[in-house]
């Protein structure tokens, strides 16, 4: 995934929908929808490492167990 817009946001600023619901960050975590990780790709070492907070122009990483919508608070 990767940000639309030309502004850094937070792990835990995202939300998620799922089954007609929308769920934080933290809440989709606790639901089991979401793992709490979310991997950025560094193409200089080649490795994955954990972010808090998403970059725009980088590419990021997240598994969820359910299929879903990700995005952000407003």
């Amino acid at each position: 995934m990767g940000l639309p817009f030309d502004e850094s946001v937070e792990k835990q600023n995202l939300t998620v929908f799922y089954g007609g619901s929308l769920y934080s960050w933290s809440d989709a975590v606790v639901a089991g929808l979401v793992l709490d990780f979310v991997y950025e790709w560094v193409p200089v070492s080649q490795s994955y490492v954990s972010v808090g907070v998403l970059s725009p122009g980088c590419g990021f990483w997240f598994y969820s167990y359910q299929v879903c919508v990700l995005g952000r608070e407003v």
